[in-house]
C-alpha cells in the first residue's frame, strides 16, 4: 500500500512510529528516495511504499493512496492488517502469507545474511533450524539444494534491489 509521510508535532496521537515495529521492519530506498517497508516475522508479510516522506525521521503522520475499485478490497484489507499490527506489535498478524510471499521472506533473510557473510550452512540453520544436520553435505541434501536456489534468487534480486518483484502484492 502506498502512502505519504508528513511530518507531525509531538502531541499527535495519530502519528506513525516505525520503532514501535522496528524488529519485523526492513528498508529500501529506491532510486527516487520512495521509502519501500517491508515488515515480516517470516510467517506474515506487510509492505508499506511511502511515496513522499520519510519515516526515517521519526513519528510522521501517514495518508494513504487509494484508487480505483478494482485494488480496493486489497488495499483495505493491507490497512485492517496494518492497524492490526499497531495494536499489537508483539503478537503480530494471525494470518500467514501465502508460499509466494513466505519464499520472498527467504530470499530477504537469505540476503541479508549473505551481506553479513553467513555460509551457506549457517544459512541453513538461520531457516530451518536443527533439521540441518552436522553431516549437511551428505545428509541434508534437500536443504542444502533449497538455500543454493534462495542464494542465487537473492543474488539476483540484490543485483536489482527495488524490482518489482520484491514489492508486488
Amino acid at each position: 500500500m502506498a502512502a505519504n509521510a508528513e511530518g507531525t508535532d509531538a502531541t499527535n496521537i495519530d502519528q506513525f512510529d516505525i520503532l514501535r515495529l522496528a524488529p519485523s521492519a526492513h528498508v529500501v530506498i529506491g532510486n527516487e528516495g520512495n521509502e519501500h517497508w517491508l515488515l515480516s516475522n517470516g510467517c506474515w508479510l506487510l509492505r508499506l511504499d511511502i511515496v513522499e516522506g520519510t519515516l526515517l525521521g521519526g513519528p510522521a503522520l501517514l495518508r494513504f493512496r487509494l484508487r480505483g475499485m478494482t485494488d480496493l478490497p486489497p488495499r483495505l484489507k493491507a490497512l485492517g492488517d496494518l492497524a492490526e499490527l499497531w495494536a499489537t506489535p508483539r503478537a503480530g498478524l494471525k494470518t500467514c502469507a501465502t508460499r509466494r510471499r513466505q519464499r520472498w521472506i527467504s530470499e530477504l533473510r537469505t540476503a541479508d545474511a549473505l551481506e553479513q557473510g553467513a555460509s551457506h550452512r549457517q544459512i541453513a540453520r538461520g531457516l530451518f533450524g536443527e533439521a540441518v544436520q552436522n553431516g549437511w553435505r551428505l545428509d541434508s541434501d534437500a536443504y542444502r539444494l533449497r538455500v543454493q536456489r534462495l542464494a542465487r534468487a537473492a543474488k539476483i534480486r540484490l543485483n536489482l534491489p527495488v524490482s518489482r518483484s520484491w514489492f508486488e502484492s
